[in-house]
This record gives C-alpha cells, sequence and structure tokens, in this order.
C-alpha cells in the first residue's frame, strides 16, 4: 500500500538513484520517489553512461509543485513532467547558497553559474536563466545539496 496515498513510481528506479535520495519526513521520501519515477525515463535518456547520482530532492515551487533536483557527477539538472528544465554542468557552477525564505517555513538553495555572475547586473531577468533555484527545502536537504555540489567547484 503507498505511503499517505501516494501512487508508487510506475518505473522502476535504479538502486543508486535510491540511494541518492535526500528527504526530511517519509512524506518527503515518498514524494522525491513518486517524482523520480514519473521522471526516470527522461533522466535516462539525459545521462552519460559514466554520470551517477549524488543527490536527489523533490520540492515545490513558488508555481509549480512537484518538481525534481538530480545532482550527478557532472550537473545539476531541475526536471518537472519529464521535462529538463534547467540544467548546469558542474564546471559552469560558481558557487551554491542557500538561506531562510522570509514567507515561508523552508530554506531556498541557489546553484549560481559563473555566466549569471560575469554577464549579467543583478536586476536583468536573463539572469535566472543561469541559476538553478530550489524552493522550500528544509535545511538538512539545503546542506546535502550543497555537499552535493561541493567537491566539483573550483574543479574547471
Amino acid at each position: 500500500m503507498p505511503l499517505f496515498g501516494r501512487r508508487e513510481p510506475s518505473v522502476p528506479i535504479d538502486p543508486a538513484f535510491e540511494t541518492a535520495i535526500v528527504a526530511s519526513t517519509d512524506g518527503d521520501r515518498a514524494s522525491t520517489r513518486e517524482t523520480l519515477g514519473r521522471n526516470f525515463a527522461a533522466i535516462q535518456q539525459l545521462m552519460a553512461p559514466d554520470e551517477k547520482p549524488v543527490c536527489v530532492c523533490w520540492y515545490n515551487q513558488r508555481v509549480t509543485s512537484n518538481m525534481l533536483l538530480v545532482v550527478t557527477n557532472r550537473r545539476s539538472v531541475t526536471l518537472h513532467k519529464s521535462h529538463v528544465i534547467q540544467q548546469l554542468g558542474h564546471d559552469e557552477v560558481a558557487e551554491t547558497t542557500s538561506w531562510s525564505m522570509t514567507n515561508a517555513d523552508g530554506t531556498l538553495v541557489r546553484i549560481e553559474s559563473e555566466r549569471a555572475q560575469l554577464d549579467y547586473r543583478e536586476d536583468d531577468p536573463d539572469r535566472m536563466k543561469h541559476i538553478i533555484q530550489v524552493e522550500d527545502v528544509t535545511p538538512r536537504v539545503a546542506a546535502a545539496i550543497s555537499a552535493a555540489i561541493a567537491p566539483y567547484l573550483g574543479a574547471h
């Protein structure tokens, strides 16, 4: 029986992805598994043969629910309904930052590219095309995302 009335993933999930799931509650873990199952075919098409998952988490954006962040040994990718929303290779990432959201209980994680920092003014809306924002996660998940990316920063 599914946990909290959620459907189980329809696609078998690679055990490496199961191990990479980061969640603070059983409900979040179930949501991550469900969202991962729905997006797994798209992830498999995207990944190179030597690419391995490092961190996988489920989150909600302000206007979009059931988003998925997958951090691999090569890149960070956000997906929604089997579509890649954004991706940044680790060689593009300048830094990750996190802070408490003022209008919510969660934490915001920002994965910012060098291009966003060097080629755009702070107030330029196009700058956000080069920044991945993961909203409304717990501090534990925020720390896990930053820790998953940290080994690759400055490696280019």
